[in-house]
């Protein structure tokens, strides 16, 4: 237990640190420099072993053992050359999957803004694919304990690097913002899957206490196998995505939708919904969400002769092929102790249901979820 509490008192002093640092910058710079901060203090323990969606991928859990392996520190800093020009970097440092320190980009950028509200963008940004994507990291915007979506974004596609020009249209009580986007997708198995173009296009309605998102990418690719073979020279993959959320008096409703096909990669279809209530500065909530991904049969490209199945030598198992279906159920609260500052308690409850494994035959595995959570800005 002394390691646990060794990596609550880091953490804190980085938080600590990185406050005083972003204090002195302000005054020293504050007319060039603007610096923000986020931060996510998570306390999870579950009673089965099993996997939790976290910001940086699913993670196992063992059966009642405490973590904050959960937890992220994050930083963004934006400086302005002029009223136009700016260059924006945000960054998150967490522990990966073999609890070693890790750090990542999500965003770094050049903006130029136009006349008429348009602006124009390039270099690395997340893929704007439901909340749980594009602000996975800054959990502090969410009302729910963890990201809908897990470390890998929707589809295996979380970045991608080039182009954005982006477009708000204003009116009396409501707005229209509109994104395109160009360049070449990052997919998490970089080593196999060699991303070439995509583009994408994303909308959003304002409107007082509601808002409406759609999002389309399409994407080009080669897959490739761990033994180096392609499977497909000229894949395709189109996602689609819409969500909204609503604020009738002291209701907070989210729904969200997404679906991606693609050749020789997984189908994958994610949707949830939150009902939440406001009562002053605490906000208790239910939330519902599904996941499906569907393998398919896969095929390669010249193939080169192998050794019988099962014989000395076969290299890797079969990849899988069939469904795999992920359902989460939680119960949660989130006390807003200030304008900076919310602290959440979840119970959530998590299945398994594996059939894309022919091998060894259909696997169900399910647990309980209790998280502590701290997250805020600065």
């Amino acid at each position: 237990m002394g390691s646990f509490w060794h990596k609550i008192m880091v953490l804190l002093l980085v938080l600590i640190s990185l406050h005083i640092v972003g204090l002195s910058v302000a005054q020293n710079w504050q007319d060039q420099f603007t610096f923000n901060g986020f931060y996510t203090i998570d306390l999870t323990m579950t009673d089965e072993d099993i996997d939790v969606i976290s910001s940086g991928g699913p993670r196992f859990f063992e059966d009642k053992k405490p973590s904050i392996n959960n937890s992220l520190i994050g930083v963004q800093v934006r400086y302005d050359f002029n009223e136009k020009l700016a260059a924006t970097i945000q960054g998150t440092a967490f522990l990966d999957r073999n609890d070693s320190l890790d750090f990542d980009l999500n965003w770094g950028y050049l903006s130029y803004q136009f006349d008429n509200d348009w602006q124009g963008r390039v270099g690395k940004f997340q893929i704007p694919f439901l909340q749980g994507t594009e602000l996975r990291n800054v959990g502090f915007t969410r009302l729910w304990a963890r990201p809908l979506t897990p470390g890998s974004g929707a589809a295996g596609y979380d970045f991608y690097q080039g182009l954005e020009v982006l477009k708000k249209v204003s009116y009396d009580e409501s707005s229209w913002e509109f994104q395109w986007g160009f360049g070449k997708a990052e997919h998490n198995l970089e080593d196999q899957i060699d991303n070439q173009d995509m583009a994408l296009f994303t909308t959003r309605y304002l409107r007082d206490d509601f808002w409406l998102r759609g999002a389309l990418l399409h994407a080009n690719y080669q897959v490739i196998s761990p033994r180096g073979t392609l499977i497909e020279n000229a894949g395709n993959i189109l996602m689609g995505s819409l969500e909204s959320e609503w604020r009738p008096n002291d209701w907070v409703i989210n729904l969200g939708y997404s679906q991606s096909k693609g050749d020789t990669v997984p189908d994958d279809t994610m949707t949830y919904l939150s009902v939440g209530r406001v009562f002053g500065d605490f906000t208790p909530y239910i939330l519902g969400s599904y996941r499906n991904q569907n393998f398919p049969r896969v095929r390669q490209i010249n193939a080169p002769p192998g050794p019988p199945p099962g014989g000395p030598g076969s290299g890797p198992p079969a990849p899988p092929q069939g469904d795999l279906d992920l359902y989460s159920q939680a119960l949660g609260v989130r006390w807003h102790i200030n304008p900076k500052t919310a602290l959440k308690l979840q119970f959530e409850h998590l299945k398994r249901d594996d059939q894309s494994r022919a091998a060894v035959g259909r696997q169900l595995n399910e647990g309980n979820v209790i998280s502590i959570i701290m997250e805020g800005v600065f």
